[in-house]
C-alpha cells in the first residue's frame, strides 16, 4: 500500500513540507526524522487525492534519519483505487 504523502507541521504558520510513504492500510507513514523534527503533530496530505489527515509521530530515529507517523482517523478506502 505505497502512496506518496506530503507532511505539514502544525500549526501551519509558514508552509513547511516534507514527504513520506504510506506503508500500511492502517495509516502508518514512513518519513525522515529531519521532516518531523521538533514536532509531534502534523498534517498529512495525499497529493494525488487532496485528502488530509492529522498525524502523530509514533517513533523517530535521528541517527538513521527515519520516523514513523500514525494517522489515527485514516480511512484507506478514501485513497485507494
Amino acid at each position: 500500500a505505497w502512496s506518496i504523502v506530503e507532511l505539514l507541521q502544525l500549526p501551519v504558520i509558514v508552509k513547511w513540507t516534507g514527504s513520506g510513504f504510506l506503508i500500511s492500510e492502517r495509516g502508518l507513514v514512513m518519513t525522515n526524522h529531519h521532516v518531523i523534527e521538533d514536532t509531534e503533530h502534523l498534517e498529512v496530505c495525499f497529493v494525488n487525492r487532496g485528502k488530509k489527515w492529522r498525524g502523530k509521530v509514533l517513533v523517530s530515529d535521528k541517527e538513521n534519519d527515519l520516523a514513523l507517523v500514525e494517522l489515527p482517523d485514516f480511512n484507506y478506502a478514501e485513497v485507494s483505487d
